[in-house]
């Protein structure tokens, strides 16, 4: 489970766009606070009551709100506030944080000062407060912090950062697409944005099955040969914000004999001002007048010209 999900219901106080290029996130390039003591964009106003141990968030976000009327799209934006409540408490020299409310988990952090809320915390993800007990209760690679100060909070959640997508559902759903008609054999169902998630198991087993080699490899392209035919593939425009409603968009191409497939992925699970504009109106679902949402996935048509691409 994304930390996203885990802090906010609704969304959470990040935005990623990355690339080769990036580097995670620098926490002391992202102060949560400036000299008057209000938060940063990116960071959320708290209150924190240590007679009750417990920090309350104090969250703002605008409401989407996109008319369309033809070709004709008019944007009105609508402030909305509410509070979400934390309990917390040390046991050791580790923190634990828990939202009131269903469907949260506790979210479980190491590395700040024993007894002291503010400063960087560690999550450690997938770990569980469990009966008095930290328990582990799955694999995780994540390296997401909490910048706490006395007025505000800021997460680093720098997964899209370190991940490394050559070992993603993507890259197996490439191969089968790529390599099924040498071994009959078709693996991957996954799309959207299922496809960017890890899966090194099934990435490994899809090299053996097609007897791939790597060639070169980063954490966003590699090349590699099989059946006496070599490929290029390589990600871009990775996004994912989901601080108030879902957004993500992500883009592929794989080359190979002169030849190239495009995958393209766009995702809003709202239509924010800067969507609302005509020139998105093919991928835009509407609604009795009303903008939803907007969807663009060439899914389909990418597993086809990959399915050709070796012919």
């Amino acid at each position: 489970m994304r930390l996203v999900n885990i802090l906010f219901a609704a969304g959470s106080l990040f935005f990623l766009a990355c690339g080769e290029e990036n580097s995670p996130v620098d926490s002391a390039g992202k102060n949560s606070t400036v000299a008057d003591g209000t938060c940063s964009k990116d960071a959320v106003n708290i209150t924190i009551d240590r007679n009750q141990s417990i920090i309350v968030a104090h969250i703002s976000n605008e409401k989407n709100d996109c008319s369309v009327n033809g070709d004709v799209f008019s944007f009105v934006g609508e402030t909305r506030t509410w509070d979400l409540v934390y309990d917390y408490k040390f046991v050791g020299d580790t923190l634990i944080l828990a939202a009131r409310g269903d469907g949260y988990q506790e979210i479980v952090m190491v590395g700040g000062k024993k007894g002291t809320l503010s400063g960087r915390w560690k999550v450690l993800s997938g770990y569980r407060y469990i009966d008095g007990s930290i328990v582990k209760e799955e694999e995780s690679s994540s390296n997401d912090f909490f910048n706490i100060s006395e007025n505000c909070l800021f997460i680093e959640d720098n997964s899209l950062e370190s991940m490394d997508y050559m070992e993603s559902y993507m890259i197996a759903w490439i191969y089968d697409h790529l390599f099924s008609q040498y071994k009959f054999d078709h693996l991957s169902n996954a799309y959207g944005s299922e496809l960017f998630t890890h899966a090194s198991e099934h990435v490994a087993s899809d090299k053996e099955l097609y007897g791939i080699t790597v060639l070169e490899k980063t954490r966003t392209s590699e090349t590699i040969s099989a059946f006496g035919q070599t490929v290029s593939i390589s990600f871009s425009n990775i996004e994912y914000d989901s601080r108030y409603f879902i957004y993500s968009s992500y883009k592929a191409v794989v080359e190979a004999n002169g030849k190239s497939c495009v995958y393209d992925y766009l995702y809003a699970s709202e239509v924010p001002e800067k969507f609302c504009k005509a020139e998105y109106k093919d991928f835009i679902e509407i609604k009795e007048g009303k903008a939803v949402r907007v969807n663009n996935d060439n899914t389909g048509d990418f597993g086809i010209c990959l399915s050709k691409l070796l012919q």
